[in-house]
């Protein structure tokens, strides 16, 4: 068996293998440090809890979950003392050779795989309640038809979570985006740079530039322009100052530099 790195591309190919299904329920939750064999797909149901990963912690609220790949280390600790209720399942992800039938590699490199972000974007806890359970009561089910069903279940699980995670990144830019716009509105007489905009964003300013651009079909120095004109015209509206008195109100420092822009506009 030879180990793969996952291809976007090779998703018809991949086959799921569940080696481990528990839930635990208890007051003050507490997994020592332990290697994830395979990879490990923390879920939290009910409450808080603090993930250890190998020298830095990460908060998971409830209806969240987390991907620890195969080879790295982690420990789970309640945040608080209170109930807690958490899924863990093992698993391997396996691709078929399409040159030979009877050939599997394991994908172990799973970090760039765009199937999921290491924090995944949960489905609602109730959903997640019902499924993690019925994986768990199948995987655990002396049958072994129920055995196998807990596998199908355990990719319709995976499934969700991927896609959830999908549309929680596409939502979190969006809001990153607005949350730079509302910035802008908020701090136009102030000095506007794009690195600082990025910044606001959490972004590094190339990828916040292409974003910008794609989302609103202008620039985002350009959306300032428009941001510090606006308010330009306002103040002039609403009040007797003159433009060089105003330009500094708006975040330009050269008046003559400012005077020939609001004009040009």
């Amino acid at each position: 068996m030879i180990n793969a790195k996952f291809n976007r591309a090779d998703l018809q190919a991949v086959m799921v293998r569940l080696w481990y299904a528990e839930i635990f329920s208890q007051a003050e939750l507490n997994l020592e440090q332990q290697l994830a064999v395979q990879n490990a797909l923390i879920i939290v149901l009910k409450g808080e809890l603090n993930l250890e990963l190998e020298g830095r912690s990460v908060h998971l609220r409830e209806g969240s979950a987390w991907l620890c790949p195969c080879g790295r280390t982690f420990g789970v600790k309640s945040s608080v003392s209170e109930f807690v209720t958490a899924a863990v399942f093992h698993f391997t992800l396996y691709r078929a050779d399409a040159s030979c039938k009877e050939s599997l590699s394991e994908i172990r490199e799973l970090g760039d795989c765009a199937l999921w972000e290491n924090s995944i974007g949960a489905s609602p806890v109730e959903n997640l309640h019902a499924v993690c359970r019925k994986v768990y009561r199948h995987f655990h089910h002396s049958q072994p038809h129920k055995q196998w069903r807990a596998q199908l279940d355990f990719e319709e699980l995976l499934y969700e979570l991927a896609a959830e995670s999908r549309n929680a990144v596409k939502t979190d830019k969006a809001q990153a985006l607005e949350r730079a716009r509302t910035y802008v509105e908020e701090h136009y007489g102030e000095e506007l740079t794009l690195n600082r905009l990025a910044e606001v964003a959490e972004f590094s300013p190339k990828y916040f530039a292409d974003m910008f651009k794609k989302t609103y079909g202008h620039s985002a120095m350009d959306y300032v322009t428009q941001v510090r004109m606006a308010k330009a015209k306002q103040l002039m509206l609403s009040s007797s100052a003159l433009l060089k008195e105003i330009a500094p109100m708006v975040g330009y420092k050269d008046e003559f530099y400012f005077s020939r822009k609001f004009k040009k506009r």
